[in-house]
């Protein structure tokens, strides 16, 4: 078993703010992913989208706020990309490892 699996079955607290973080930590993820797709640094992407390098660090962090949707089509725009939303079932109440899915940033076509 995994340190984070074996932390997790242990701690019902972590676990709880972990499944809490899950959407965060998916965003973040697909964020970091399509700006290094890009090729960009998180100062260039920053002056594309007209955001400060410290936001886009939050963005791309996989605590704190969820950014605002305008926020997200900027940063996807400056990748080229736009932001597409979707809903999907909820399967288990036991937090899951892997990042929701929700909410991603995909490359425009």
């Amino acid at each position: 078993m995994a340190l984070t699996e074996t932390l997790l079955a242990e701690d019902g607290g972590l676990r709880r703010s972990f499944a809490a973080n899950a959407e965060k930590r998916g965003l973040a993820l697909a964020a970091r992913a399509l700006r290094r797709a890009s090729g960009l640094t998180q100062r260039q992407l920053a002056a594309r989208a007209r955001l400060s390098q410290s936001h886009v660090s939050k963005i791309e962090s996989a605590t704190g706020p969820m950014p605002s949707l305008t926020t997200l089509r900027r940063y996807a725009a400056a990748c080229g990309a736009q932001v597409t939303i979707g809903f999907e079932p909820v399967e288990a109440a036991e937090p899951q490892l892997a990042p929701a899915s929700g909410v991603s940033i995909a490359a425009a076509t």
